[in-house]
């Protein structure tokens, strides 16, 4: 086996790529997220201050709420292709990123958060940003 068929972009994990999000389910559609490797630095700065905080065992609540951290302040990079109930489009933002992160009737958009941030970790992510440059 050839490791280089095995080799990540490590600096393009780190920034972020933009991948399709209905490549994970066929319901997103157009939609596409940018996000960053789980484990980044940025990711890795909040495990390790949520662990200098942590006191005996975790709660569910508690572990979901961390997650949640992670995922919009360390790998949520940005997003496009979502409308609102009157096809607006509705723009990245961290608040925005927060209430569908965190809210269970949103669960297939953090499904789908966590599904291309793996992409991107273990660099199997297809990154739909170059390929409209090519």
């Amino acid at each position: 086996m050839k490791m280089s068929a095995i080799k990540i972009d490590s600096a393009k994990a780190e920034a972020g790529v933009r991948v399709r999000l209905a490549d994970f389910d066929p319901r997103f559609e157009d939609a596409w997220v940018k996000v960053r490797a789980f484990g980044n630095k940025d990711d890795q700065r909040i495990i390790d201050k949520q662990n200098r905080l942590r006191r005996g065992t975790i709660t569910n609540d508690a572990a979901a709420a961390n997650m949640t951290e992670r995922l919009r302040e360390a790998i949520l990079v940005d997003w496009g292709g979502f409308t609102d109930d009157n096809d607006k489009a509705v723009p990245y933002s961290r608040e925005q990123a927060d209430t569908w992160l965190a809210d269970k009737d949103y669960a297939l958009f953090r499904a789908g958060v966590v599904w291309a941030a793996s992409e991107v970790s273990n660099g199997d992510a297809k990154d739909i940003e170059a390929d409209s440059r090519d």
